[in-house]
């Protein structure tokens, strides 16, 4: 008997466990602005109240958009990844250079030649001990296109090293269903371009995982993802 039931897209909930909640007498179910519902579920939906996102509901209140990208991480409608190439190892990520603008816009883009993302010289290992620096952040979720590229980016972060201070994880897109961590790193090496549309509605559910920072890794030459 609840008035209403919230179901953030990180809990991977899926159809038709959303409808549950009408079953037990929850007078109004809202959805994050990212999940999915059947056409033959929206009927139903819509006798018992539901009609628009939270999202779309604050947004007609006026509701600060600064406030928003807290409340859903990155809502869909709003473009906060900024670009800036990097040709150089050296990786100087700090609050006084605003690289991560974590007051503002917690994500970012960064492009990276691939020998260098793949050599001794581990781009990801820097960004994970910056980032554990300088945000005291303790668990990290690494999500990379495939298995190929899950196993080869295990063995550089060597994760079976993990301690209580840190958790490092590498997951492909299909295995984080209802996960979250303090920081998140999409990278899109190894992607094609048809592999990258068959995953688009993935590669939404990837952008509400982190708690902190969203960090965005794309080859020089550059994937445009949505």
């Amino acid at each position: 008997n609840f008035p209403v039931c919230i179901i953030d897209d990180a809990s991977g909930i899926l159809e038709p466990i959303s409808i549950i909640p009408l079953a037990h007498q929850v007078q109004q179910l809202v959805l994050s602005s990212s999940q999915q519902i059947k056409a033959n579920c929206m009927k139903q939906l819509k006798e018992k109240g539901f009609s628009l996102s939270l999202y779309e509901r604050l947004q007609q209140r006026d509701y600060p958009e600064f406030q928003l990208t807290q409340q859903f991480r990155i809502p869909k409608s709003l473009n906060i990844c900024q670009t800036e190439n990097l040709l150089k190892p050296d990786l100087l990520f700090t609050q006084h250079e605003n690289k991560l603008q974590l007051d503002r816009f917690p994500a970012k883009m960064i492009n990276i030649d691939y020998n260098l993302f793949y050599s001794n010289y581990n781009v990801v290992k820097q960004i994970v001990e910056i980032c554990k620096n300088t945000y005291d952040a303790k668990t990290f979720m690494i999500i990379v296109p495939d298995e190929n590229q899950q196993i080869l980016l295990q063995s550089k972060l060597d994760v079976g090293k993990n301690n209580e201070k840190t958790l490092i994880k590498v997951y492909t897109p299909y295995e984080i269903s209802g996960l979250e961590a303090g920081v998140v790193i999409l990278s899109l090496f190894g992607a094609q371009h048809t592999q990258l549309e068959k995953i688009e509605h993935i590669q939404e559910k990837v952008l509400t995982r982190h708690r902190r920072v969203l960090i965005v890794i794309t080859p020089e030459e550059h994937i445009a993802i949505k």
